[in-house]
């Protein structure tokens, strides 16, 4: 049989779906791709309870100071780990992968990848690249398994089994019909499964250590993302006083020491749990020469608007040609520095 997917319906059909075990709808082992003829059929699994997300720190620093970014705006790759089991007697017995996938890129990367062979050698790979996943089917399934979570079984991946090794169950539920090659290595199955462990845990005690740095060179970027901003903050404050001294003098004190002192404003509403004070100062000046020649008129206005948050002037802002007067003529807050 030969498919680039396999399916439900597809395993039911030569007897797979009887065979699996009854914990298997909550397996961490999930059958994500098959294809081959016997006696050279190939299976994919992905290993869920390894699936991690990893995040890129400088996104913090590379986004402008306004910009709120999300949790999965910092999201680099997300890493998962499987396991292939091949029929063949001229291929592995078994080869060991983690894959890095970049969701909105649509690249998967294959990094320590490990071939177990039925002579007992375990030959480590380089690590390969990223590439874009285009009809590669293999590729195809492991990016939607990390990037589609809610769509795994509509994209032809279930759920297979939770026991340690995926092999033997693969024999006996998906290739009953095949033959099993022997091994010519002289050790057990419990050593060559220990050796398997060392390096796993050897593997996983390296990306314990990066992700603990990557965790802290997040947290520092976090810092100095929220210190740059505090910084900026009262930089764009300072302009601000400089420019609006008057206005600036009523920030923090109360909205009853505002109209005491400015008198009751032109308009003022409610919104978005502010409130909103509108004074306007200026005057429209009409001009006749001696000879009773009328000139087009001429508007000198300064708009201003104080928010009030909790009773408190929190914000100001102001627009006009005759504001630089205006504020000569207005009471100040606090006492002018």
């Amino acid at each position: 049989m030969r498919c680039s997917k396999f399916t439900l319906a597809a395993l039911a059909a030569f007897g797979a779906i009887a065979s699996l075990p009854a914990t298997a709808n909550a397996s961490q082992w999930w059958l994500i791709f098959g294809q081959g003829d016997k006696p050279e059929r190939e299976v994919h699994y992905l290993n869920l309870e390894t699936l991690d997300t990893v995040r890129d720190p400088s996104r913090l620093m590379s986004a402008s100071l306004d910009t709120k970014l999300s949790d999965d705006d910092l999201i680099d790759y997300i890493q998962i780990e499987g396991v292939a089991i091949y029929e063949s007697a001229k291929a592995p017995a078994k080869v060991a992968t983690r894959y890095r996938v970049k969701c909105r890129e649509a690249m998967v990367a294959k990094t320590m990848v490990s071939q177990l062979w039925r002579h007992d050698k375990i030959e480590d790979l380089p690590d390969q690249g990223y590439a874009a996943i285009g009809n590669d089917a293999l590729l195809s399934q492991v990016h939607s398994f990390a990037c589609a979570p809610t769509k795994r079984e509509a994209n032809g991946m279930m759920p297979f089994t939770d026991q340690y090794d995926t092999m033997p169950l693969t024999w006996s539920a998906l290739w009953p019909d095949g033959v099993e090659p022997q091994w010519t290595s002289t050790r057990s199955i419990e050593e060559r499964k220990a050796e398997i462990d060392i390096r796993i845990a050897k593997a996983r005690e390296q990306l314990a250590k990066d992700m603990t740095l990557a965790t802290a060179t997040l947290q520092k970027s976090e810092t100095d993302r929220e210190q740059t901003i505090r910084d900026q903050q009262k930089l764009f404050s300072q302009m601000r006083q400089k420019a609006s001294p008057v206005l600036h003098s009523w920030m923090g004190l109360p909205e009853s020491a505002l109209i005491a002192g400015w008198g009751i404003p032109a308009q003022s509403f409610d919104s978005g749990g502010s409130r909103f004070l509108y004074y306007v100062y200026g005057y429209t000046s009409e001009l006749v020469d001696q000879y009773g020649n009328e000139f087009p008129q001429e508007t000198w206005a300064c708009h201003m608007t104080f928010e009030v948050r909790d009773g408190l002037i929190a914000d100001y802002r102001s627009q006009g040609n005759y504001c630089q007067t205006a504020a000569s003529n207005l009471p100040y807050g606090r006492a002018r520095e």
